[in-house]
């Protein structure tokens, strides 16, 4: 109930969009190859509404899941920051189409023990303050983000070391059998 009003509350409804957008849009969709000519404006703006939509629904459903052990001062936290800033961490203006973060649970969790361990008190006006743009969690999250695809990635050629195997010829048709 609470996420379906963040999400009607930070995102933009079709007839919020701009022209300017569309005209972008479309633009895009013609350097991709796509011929727009057949798309109504209607059909980019309804892309585009639902996009962002999806976008916070993600961090909505996730953060009032029961997977999100987090308490929920770390929750508020997160959604003012989230509903602050674009796809790419930069800060968001009330008619801005851009997407909202990607979530990712993991990221989420490290930015958490880094509050945890430096005992930032969530409850207090301060970190609202230092947050005015969503930095500071940005910040957090995209080093949290980055460190998993590295760990991600050593994990991966690490792997790839211990395998071994061997190149066996199969003729077409013989079921797998052994030549």
């Amino acid at each position: 109930m609470l996420g379906k009003l963040v999400v009607e509350n930070y995102t933009l409804s079709t007839d919020q969009i701009p022209q300017s957008e569309i005209n972008l849009q479309r633009n895009v969709a013609r350097n991709m190859g796509i011929d727009t000519e057949e798309i109504q404006d209607e059909q980019f703006k309804k892309q585009l509404a639902e996009q962002q939509r999806n976008s916070l629904t993600k961090w909505t459903n996730y953060l009032s899941s029961s997977d999100a052990l987090f308490p929920s001062e770390f929750k508020y936290f997160v959604l003012r920051s989230v509903t602050k800033l674009d796809k790419d961490g930069e800060k968001r203006s009330k008619k801005s189409t851009s997407e909202f973060p990607p979530l990712s649970p993991s990221a989420l969790a490290k930015v958490y023990d880094i509050l945890v361990k430096n005992n930032v008190d969530l409850t207090t006006e301060e970190i609202d303050a230092k947050d005015a743009n969503g930095n500071k969690f940005w910040k957090l999250y995209n080093l949290a983000i980055r460190k998993s695809q590295e760990q991600m990635a050593y994990n991966l050629e690490n792997q790839a070391e211990g395998l071994e195997g061997v190149w066996r010829k199969f003729d077409q048709g013989s079921e797998g059998t052994i030549i």
